[in-house]
């Protein structure tokens, strides 16, 4: 691996909860997306009774918040929620250089990888084969919604939400790596 990818990969020192709090990034190649799940996220944490505190990162460019990260040297990274619009066609292409920064132990069950459009088979771009195929070669886990619907975005911010308590064992304070 040359020097410059090295440097693009993303800062995992373990996870921030023994400080209860978690930090979270959602990136997207687009803005509305990363908003709406963001937001979401936000508003469920606020109405639930959850006992650690939620920091939630936005980003087109994953190397944006690694270059920050590189600078103040405070930023560690729980998990990552890639939201793919599977109606563009080199969606995967860039899911797949995404994870290419991310650090081998953040990949392994802290990153989920969101189809934000719910389209129907037909409306793709990618063909639902590869979606399926690329989810297991990288295993990740995959969630669908449209985030431009409130209820269909607050429901996913649920079960993202849930999906990261069980990944960091937070009820049972053993870490669950076989989500």
């Amino acid at each position: 691996m040359s020097t410059i990818e090295d440097d693009l990969i993303v800062p995992w020192v373990g996870s921030t909860c023994y400080k209860n709090s978690l930090s979270v990034v959602v990136l997207s190649t687009n803005n509305t997306v990363i908003d709406n799940i963001a937001e979401a996220l936000m508003n469920v944490h606020e109405m639930g009774d959850f006992s650690w505190k939620l920091v939630v990162l936005r980003s087109l460019c994953l190397k944006d918040i690694t270059e920050q990260s590189q600078l103040t040297g405070k930023l560690s990274i729980d998990f990552i929620i890639i939201a793919v619009d599977s109606s563009r066609l080199f969606c995967l292409d860039w899911a797949n250089d995404i994870l290419k920064q991310v650090h081998p132990d953040l990949r392994i069950c802290r990153v989920v990888l969101v189809n934000a459009m719910d389209s129907s088979i037909h409306d793709m771009a990618v063909n639902s084969s590869e979606l399926v195929t690329f989810c297991s070669t990288q295993r990740l886990d995959m969630l669908t919604a449209n985030v431009s619907k409130q209820k269909d975005v607050n429901f996913l911010a649920r079960r993202l939400l849930k999906y990261i308590e069980v990944s960091f064992g937070v009820n049972t304070g053993i870490p669950n790596v076989n989500i």
